[in-house]
């Protein structure tokens, strides 16, 4: 996945001028793992089928302890056309 820089330089170069930007921080928990976050976790590994079990001892072995911090970036850009 391209760096947030990056697509927006694409686009600059590209002609739209930015209007305007907004970062949000999420914290996730993974540290009590349910059915129902298994089912969204399966939908990015195609090649096989991961058991609940398995998903809970893969977050324990995460640095952070299982809880993740994420940086999503929404941004408004305008055609300068």
């Amino acid at each position: 996945m391209p760096a947030w820089e990056e697509i927006e330089a694409d686009f600059l170069k590209a002609g739209f001028t930015k209007h305007y930007e907004h970062e949000m921080h999420v914290r996730k928990d993974l540290t009590d793992l349910t059915e129902d976050l298994l089912h969204f976790y399966q939908l990015h590994v195609k090649d096989r089928l991961i058991a609940l079990d398995d998903l809970r001892n893969a977050v324990k072995g995460l640095i952070s302890g299982g809880k993740v911090d994420e940086c999503h970036m929404m941004a408004i850009f305008k055609s300068t056309d």
